[in-house]
């Protein structure tokens, strides 16, 4: 009988611990971060290449737009943002932020499942406002795991996660940020949890 027990619960460990799943409880509102993106689009100016993308992706059905802001019930800047070698790789100006001078985060990923297009917007808060970083690009399925190429900052990034469902992303996703590195993907850090607004 015991090994029988025993058996079941081994069983039951892997079979457990084999999916994959993450919570979140949304700190905001769905007006609020739709509100957000109005913000950064009359902040920024329509020449700002993330004021043109959350215009674009924002009003469209098929897109879910993924949010998260530090400090927050969702995580504190330093666990948003969990970059392995800082800010840089996010375009000029970036590499002046670190964790200690950053008072506010803010990421928008937008995802149109339908058309294949992706962006990625963050923001950083000093103390004085936010400065923005936008990269927009496509998306695809390899596997499992969802990858998202795009341009912008100082150069191509991917955005990559296993948080997936049905071919696309789930409602609560991690986004892994690989950077070009002479030719080759680095893994650069985390965006450890965003929320999904439909």
């Amino acid at each position: 009988m015991r090994n029988w027990i025993l058996i079941l619960l081994c069983g039951w460990l892997v079979v457990g611990c084999s999916n994959q799943w993450r919570e979140g409880e949304p700190d905001r509102t769905p007006e609020e971060v739709v509100q957000f993106l109005g913000e950064l689009q009359s902040t920024q100016g329509s020449g700002f290449t993330g004021g043109d993308l959350s215009a674009a992706l924002k009003n469209q059905e098929s897109a879910t737009i993924y949010f998260a802001d530090a400090p927050s019930n969702v995580a504190l800047v330093p666990n948003l943002l969990a970059f392995k070698g800082g800010f840089g790789w996010m375009g000029a100006g970036a590499e002046q932020f670190d964790y200690f001078n950053t008072k506010e985060a803010r990421v928008f990923f937008l995802d149109n499942w339908e058309t294949g297009e992706a962006g990625l917007i963050i923001g950083i808060n000093q103390g004085s406002g936010y400065s923005y970083y936008a990269f927009s690009g496509t998306t695809a399925m390899d596997g499992d795991e969802y990858v998202a190429t795009l341009t912008g900052g100082s150069g191509t990034i991917e955005v990559r996660s296993f948080d997936t469902e049905d071919g696309g992303l789930s409602d609560v996703v991690q986004l892994q940020i690989w950077v070009n590195d002479g030719g080759a993907m680095k893994y650069a850090g985390k965006i450890s949890t965003l929320i999904g607004y439909y």
